[in-house]
């Protein structure tokens, strides 16, 4: 849209009836994108990744008005190939979730980080692992994800679990020969519940969805 063949976000506001009441376009001369939105105290953050060369990305998040004008913009990862992925709002803190790919190595990673009135308490980098989700919930930390240290034979689903203070629990992975992964969730009475694919046990061999509620928190 920006005419130089570079692929801009693009943030429609719509009415409960679908007609379009407002839209932003945001992109420079690379690829920039938009993958989660979340509203917090009348502000909108979008976040992506912002194209600075035609093969990287950084993560980004911009910050809008309900009448989408534009307040802040800030790029919040500097890894090439970086996105912001997910934000979890408890009042003045913020859990922000990213990934980011290095691509001599054909790695793939996750950052998080807790923010308490703008100011970074933690952050916290996690390599080989792809984080899908960030929430807070039983003063734990969920990460649902991907990764590639337990599977058997290709990536595992796995959940990530911090303390609110950033430190590390565990991270129960689930595996066989195939990939699997999670990619949502919520939670029913404190319970979690995920959303993922597996091809390990498919009569074909290819991706099925699986929905998956875990017997305690």
């Amino acid at each position: 849209m920006n005419g130089l063949n570079a692929d801009d976000a693009l943030l429609y506001y719509i009415d409960s009836n679908g007609e379009v009441l407002n839209e932003l376009n945001w992109g420079g001369d690379f690829d920039d994108a938009i993958h989660f939105l979340a509203v917090h105290d009348s502000v909108i953050y979008a976040c992506g990744g912002l194209g600075i060369s035609d093969s990287t990305q950084l993560a980004w998040s911009v910050q809008l008005n309900l009448n989408l004008d534009v307040i802040g913009a800030d790029t919040v990862f500097t890894y090439s190939n970086s996105s912001l992925e997910y934000m979890d709002f408890h009042g003045d803190t913020v859990f922000t979730l990213g990934t980011y790919a290095i691509d001599s190595l054909g790695v793939r990673g996750s950052f998080f980080s807790r923010k308490e009135s703008g100011n970074t308490i933690w952050s916290w980098d996690a390599y080989n692992f792809e984080a899908r989700e960030i929430r807070f919930e039983n003063h734990l930390i969920y990460l649902p994800g991907t990764n590639s240290f337990f599977g058997l034979g290709g990536a595992a689903a796995s959940i990530c679990l911090l303390t609110e203070n950033g430190n590390f629990v565990d991270c129960p992975s689930f595996g066989d020969i195939g990939d699997e992964g999670f990619y949502a969730m919520s939670f029913k009475d404190e319970i979690p519940v995920l959303v993922g694919n597996s091809n390990s046990y498919s009569e074909f061999g290819d991706n099925d969805v699986y929905v998956v509620m875990l017997s305690d928190s």
